[in-house]
């Protein structure tokens, strides 16, 4: 293209030099002329030179001014640039970003990103960073359900063998109700969904990629004119934070909820049975005896201390999460399949691709989009320069013929 400019400006400015030296020989020297130069140079020069300027203006007439000059001069598509973004929002989405295709499309990734084993493993060291952060949250959730009945308790039965009745009456019996170790695992889910931000930003990254992809694998031409970054930039505009909020639903699976709340009942038999051992007996009774105010404050203590290594031992065995990718993981991808395809154009509807394809045109830099045109169109408005000057010098033959 930029050879193509060079010779351009040489033929433009050859032009215009001998137009000027033809017309001071002719109008200031007293030297005639050749017939030919004043036959057919001149009137041909003059009329490629009005062909060539003719479209010059015309193509610089679409773009410039950027801003009105004097109240209203303006570039034609500067001027219509919020119609342009408007029209452009309109056929975008019903000739290049289909609904249906769309839906599918983005089913497909999030569906292949919940197969990467990176996921697995991601949230499973943000499992570990969430019970090495909130340990002592997790043990303050279950102290409360028992400790107003332990302070009673204790007072009045400072035996370990009544110890060991009020555990098995109180913390095994509220455990062992499926709905009170629901309400737990609840809490400890309503925490990864605290880092759910994380996951969004990386099913955001992989599906820009993925779209932009797609756009120039099978749209050749229009990745060309910029479409393939347009859809990459779409897919920025997306709602990520009600993607998001899906992603906090499917964390609260029913199937993830029982496997925790499974793992609270094993901790429950555990502890049942470290309290009925004859070491923990003596201890227990030697301890509530020689301090009766403390009794409370120790076995809060020890549920601190204890439930969140139990459940960090728990959420570290390879079988948990084995378990997760066979059952839940399929779960959750059929589950984002049908929802996608059930709500299809709700979601196509909540992303808004109009309104946003028209504000992001009519918020663009005026510049930067007539520079992005000029490299889409690539070298064929300067071609259409050169059109004119040929098509003018052809005219110009043409009066001389006549």
């Amino acid at each position: 293209m930029k050879l193509i400019d060079h010779w351009i400006k040489i033929l433009s400015w050859l032009t215009v030099f001998l137009l000027t030296g033809l017309a001071v020989m002719r109008r200031f020297t007293a030297v005639p002329l050749p017939f030919w130069c004043e036959r057919w140079g001149i009137p041909i020069l003059t009329a490629a030179a009005v062909g060539y300027l003719t479209n010059w203006i015309a193509i610089w007439l679409l773009f410039r001014p950027y801003e009105k000059k004097f109240g209203f001069i303006q570039g034609v598509i500067p001027r219509n640039k919020q119609k342009m973004g408007h029209e452009l929002g309109i056929i975008i989405p019903e000739y290049l970003l289909k609904p249906d295709e769309l839906a599918q499309q983005l089913g497909s990734l999030v569906r292949n990103y919940l197969h990467t084993p990176e996921l697995l493993a991601d949230i499973r060291a943000k499992i570990n960073v969430f019970l090495s952060r909130y340990s002592t949250s997790i043990a303050n959730f279950l102290i409360p359900h028992i400790e107003n009945i332990l302070k009673d308790a204790i007072r009045e039965n400072l035996t370990a063998e009544k110890l060991c009745l009020l555990y098995d009456a109180v913390a095994v019996r509220q455990l062992g109700q499926e709905k009170n170790r629901r309400f737990l695992a609840s809490g400890i889910v309503a925490g990864l969904k605290e880092h759910s931000t994380g996951i969004t930003e990386e099913i955001r990254r992989l599906l820009q990629t993925g779209t932009r992809s797609y756009v120039e694998q099978n749209y050749p031409m229009l990745s060309a004119l910029g479409a393939s970054v347009f859809a990459e930039n779409l897919v920025e505009w997306l709602n990520w934070d009600v993607i998001r909020q899906q992603i906090e639903q499917e964390l609260g699976e029913e199937n993830t909820q029982k496997k925790i709340a499974d793992g609270l009942m094993v901790l429950t038999v555990k502890m049942q049975n470290w309290l009925k051992s004859p070491e923990a007996a003596g201890k227990i009774q030697l301890f509530l005896s020689e301090n009766q105010a403390q009794a409370e404050a120790t076995v809060r203590s020890y549920l601190a201390s204890n439930i969140p290594v139990i459940a960090d031992r728990w959420l570290r065995k390879d079988e948990v999460w084995i378990a997760v990718e066979q059952r839940l993981l399929p779960l959750v991808q059929s589950y984002v399949m049908h929802k996608l395809k059930q709500e299809k154009e709700n979601v196509i509807r909540n992303f808004d691709l109009p309104a946003k394809i028209e504000n992001s045109v009519s918020n663009m830099n005026m510049r930067q989009l007539h520079e992005m045109l000029l490299r889409a169109s690539d070298n064929n408005l300067t071609l259409i320069q050169l059109l004119g000057y040929f098509l003018g010098a052809a005219a110009g033959t043409l009066l001389c013929l006549i």
